[in-house]
């Protein structure tokens, strides 16, 4: 398996970050300013969790945008050894997001809504993808109108909080129903203990593929162009469109 043929494989997997990035609380719970501090003394377990999911809450739902400098590691036993790659990601709320991964890979990846396009810059071609009834499954968990607390309702929540005030938060999902588990075994979130943003997000799918992401140097609510979301790509390159979901392919 090549590893362009592994990236397409596992195409949703850029799209659940950008869910999870722009899962906000329903209308009418928006964030009060009385929030507790998940670093207080004296809670218990289960209050230092909810502490932590109201933080988080509170904080997407203030994002505007959103810029880091990425290191991604994928394993699986499709995949002869792992693959590396770094590069830059922005984020426009809910749904609009570009990664840039740097030579070996060269590629760009935009997600516009349930459009994902896919452009391997070094091989003169591109991939784009109408994400269809798989990205209305994929939002129906990870959706922009659902937040952590209805992640319970698929996922049992598990929170870390280290004596290291350097070692951020730790989340960890683990599916409740098979449905769910048929496609992701593990998921586990770092947040940063200032920004309360993922700095660090691991997914285990059911295969036993293992897809991380770690960001840094993260702005918030800074401008970022337009046209990002827009590559225009040169007329010689070659696009595939597939439809995601459907029983055939669009050549």
């Amino acid at each position: 398996m090549t590893r362009n043929e592994w990236r397409r494989g596992t195409r949703w997997l850029p799209l659940l970050l950008v869910c999870l990035l722009s899962a906000q609380s329903r209308p009418g719970g928006a964030a009060t300013g009385a929030e507790m501090d998940p670093e207080a003394e004296g809670l218990s377990a289960a209050q230092r969790l909810e502490a932590l999911v109201d933080r988080v809450e509170a904080r997407r739902a203030g994002l505007t945008s959103l810029r880091a400098d990425f290191r991604e590691h994928k394993e699986s036993p499709l995949l002869l050894e792992a693959e590396e790659a770094t590069g830059q990601f922005v984020f426009l709320p809910p749904q609009r997001a570009r990664w840039d991964l740097e030579p070996p890979q060269d590629t760009v990846v935009v997600i516009d809504g349930d459009d994902m396009l896919t452009w391997y810059r070094s091989l003169g071609t591109a991939e784009r993808v109408q994400l269809g009834s798989q990205g209305e499954r994929l939002l129906q968990f990870f959706g922009p109108g659902s937040s952590l607390n209805q992640l319970r309702r698929y996922f049992d929540l598990r929170f870390t909080r280290s004596a290291d005030a350097t070692i951020p938060f730790r989340l960890e999902l683990l599916p409740r129903s098979r449905r769910v588990a048929r496609r992701v075994r593990h998921l586990t979130l770092d947040i940063d203990r200032q920004l309360y943003l993922p700095v660090h997000v691991r997914f285990e799918e059911a295969s036993g593929a293992v897809t991380e992401y770690w960001f840094s140097n993260m702005e918030s609510n800074v401008e970022i162009p337009e046209e990002l979301f827009s590559p225009q790509l040169p007329p010689e390159v070659e696009v595939r469109e597939v439809i995601v979901g459907a029983s055939g392919k669009r050549p």
